[in-house]
């Protein structure tokens, strides 16, 4: 599949508020999906960042994949339903930072649906 399709799943989800992000991930997903495509496609693509950011913000789970602005730095890590973090990373690069978030985020994604 497309990777641009995979990335603005965020706008999607937005245009079609009836579809889940989970079937989204799993029709999208491709095999050779890896962080370092991510952050190629968020070095020419600055808008994404800001819909991605908002999908983090909207999530109404306990547990999952965060990204944070504080200041200069952005911080990354899982969040688990102890509310304990997990897999930490501060970045000051903002498409690094994104791109480990969306990697990861997209990564779990799959995978639980793979699980159900």
């Amino acid at each position: 599949m497309s990777l641009e399709k995979l990335l603005n799943i965020p706008k999607e989800l937005n245009s079609k508020p009836n579809i889940s992000v989970y079937n989204l991930v799993k029709e999208c997903y491709f095999d050779d999906f890896s962080e370092l495509l991510v952050y190629e496609y968020l070095i020419k693509n600055d808008s994404t960042h800001k819909s991605w950011l908002l999908f983090c913000e909207d999530k109404r789970t306990d547990e999952g994949w965060v990204i944070e602005k504080n200041f200069f730095f952005y911080n990354v890590y899982h969040l688990n339903n102890r509310n304990s973090k997990s897999n930490f990373k501060r970045f000051t690069n903002k498409d690094k930072a994104f791109s480990y978030y969306i990697y990861n985020e997209i990564i779990s994604i799959y995978e639980n649906k793979q699980l159900k």
